[in-house]
C-alpha cells in the first residue's frame, strides 16, 4: 500500500470524517471486552478501540503482514500494550467463543464469499456477542475529496440479509452520515 494512502487512512481528519466517535458510542464498549478488528489495515481503528479497553484485549486481524507491522510500530510508539496483531488466511487462528465484539470496517464489500466469512467470525463470538460492520453507502469514499471508485458496495439491506442468513439476530442499522452506515447484530 502506498505510504500516502496509509497516512490518509490513519489521519485524524479521516476518523472525524467517518465519525468514528459516533461509531464507538454505538459499540457501547465497557472496557474489559475482547474485540477483534477485522481488516485492521494500518490500525486506523485498532488503536482508538484499544484505548477504550482498560483491561480488555484487541486483536488486529489483516491479510497484509506489512500493515500489521505498521500497527506493531504504532502501538509501541504510543505505548499501547493491549493489541495483538494476527495475520489472517483462510483459517482464522482465534479461539472459538472468545470475542465479545467483532469490528469490520469497509471490508465486507471486498469479500467474495460473504456468508463463509461472516459464519467463520460468528464462531469466534461469545454467545450474545456483537458484530459491527461499517460500509460505504456508495462508490464515494470521502465527503471532502472527489474520490469515487469504480467498485460496487454492499447496501445496508444486503448486509442485513447476509447476517440473517448466517444466523445472526437482533440486527440493527444506523446511517452514520452520507458516506457510511453501521450494521450490528448479535450471535
Amino acid at each position: 500500500m502506498r505510504p500516502e494512502k496509509i497516512k490518509r487512512m490513519i489521519s485524524k481528519e479521516r476518523l472525524e470524517e467517518l465519525e468514528f466517535d459516533r461509531i464507538l458510542e454505538s459499540m457501547e464498549i465497557m472496557g474489559h471486552e475482547t474485540i477483534i478488528d477485522v481488516g485492521a489495515g494500518p490500525g486506523a481503528f485498532s488503536l482508538p478501540l484499544a484505548r477504550y479497553l482498560n483491561t480488555g484485549q484487541l486483536f488486529a486481524v489483516d491479510i497484509d503482514s506489512d500493515l500489521l507491522k505498521i500497527i506493531d510500530e504504532r502501538k509501541k510508539k504510543e505505548r499501547i500494550t493491549n493489541i495483538k496483531t494476527v495475520l489472517a488466511d483462510e483459517n482464522i487462528n482465534l479461539e472459538k467463543n472468545s470475542a465479545d465484539k467483532i469490528f469490520i470496517s469497509t471490508v465486507l464489500h471486498e469479500v467474495e464469499d460473504k456468508e463463509s466469512f461472516l459464519k467463520s467470525y460468528r464462531k469466534i463470538l461469545k454467545e450474545n456477542g456483537r458484530i459491527y460492520i461499517v460500509e460505504f453507502t456508495s462508490s464515494k469514499r470521502s465527503l471532502r475529496h472527489d474520490s469515487d471508485i469504480e467498485r460496487e458496495f454492499i447496501s445496508s439491506e444486503e448486509t442485513e440479509r447476509v447476517l440473517q442468513e448466517c444466523g445472526y439476530k437482533n440486527i440493527e442499522t444506523e446511517n452514520i452520515n452520507e458516506l457510511i452506515y453501521l450494521v450490528w447484530a448479535e450471535r
